[in-house]
């Protein structure tokens, strides 16, 4: 698979641009801001939008969510656990219009579910915590995160949508179930490898229910 990779949005969240290997076929992954970005990013990269994926329902992981949708009339992707998320408003974070809007296709999605893109397929994780529909999307020793698992840290769970206990049973099932060798993309910050993580990430130690 090809990967591209944009920071946007004021939090710096990162969208990716996931095509299948050797196709024109790809997926969205969390368009957190900054449409015309996004646009301009999926012109250069070409080929055909199959669908468009959130890891979880912040806002600044679908704060672009509109606009793509409407431009590519991809489908969007949830766990419907969180699927509330994209009909609300967040005037906390100066949300004033829902990410989705009329005529928009949502599929939701559970755990082991896959979404594809031509021949590419990417398992859905279902990991809850950060968001009680919190997701991993996983395939060739690549996992995409979101707000689960960072560089060196994981994903809030003091926050209202948040589960700490919740969090912790996620974390240690990408240690067990994640090969030491998959590249992570995460939600915010830097890629990194499960090797790393797990030598060096301290909310992957046992025990380790708070994140920061």
């Amino acid at each position: 698979m090809h990967i591209t990779q944009l920071v946007v949005g004021p939090l710096g969240t990162n969208c990716y641009l996931v095509r299948e290997e050797g196709g024109n076929k790809l997926l969205i992954i969390d368009p957190g801001g900054e449409p015309q970005a996004i646009l301009e990013a999926l012109a250069e990269t070409g080929g055909t939008v199959s669908g468009i994926v959130c890891t979880h329902g912040h806002p600044d992981h679908t704060g672009a969510l509109r606009q793509v949708a409407v431009a590519t009339g991809a489908p969007v992707h949830i766990h419907p656990a969180d699927t509330a998320m994209l009909r609300r408003t967040w005037p906390e974070f100066l949300v004033n219009e829902a990410a989705l809007g009329p005529g928009m296709k949502v599929r939701e999605i559970r755990e082991n579910d896959t979404v594809t893109a031509g021949k590419m397929a990417l398992r859905v994780l279902h990991t809850p915590g950060h968001t009680p529909g919190g997701i991993c999307l996983s395939a060739e020793e690549v996992a995409f995160t979101g707000d689960t698992l960072f560089a060196g840290g994981v994903g809030r769970a003091d926050l209202a949508e948040g589960d700490p206990a919740a969090l912790e049973q996620s974390l240690a099932r990408l240690a067990r179930e994640l090969s030491p060798i998959t590249l992570v993309y995460p939600g915010h910050g830097e890629a990194t490898i499960m090797t790393q993580e797990l030598a060096s990430n301290p909310w992957l130690a046992p025990g380790s229910a708070e994140a920061e």
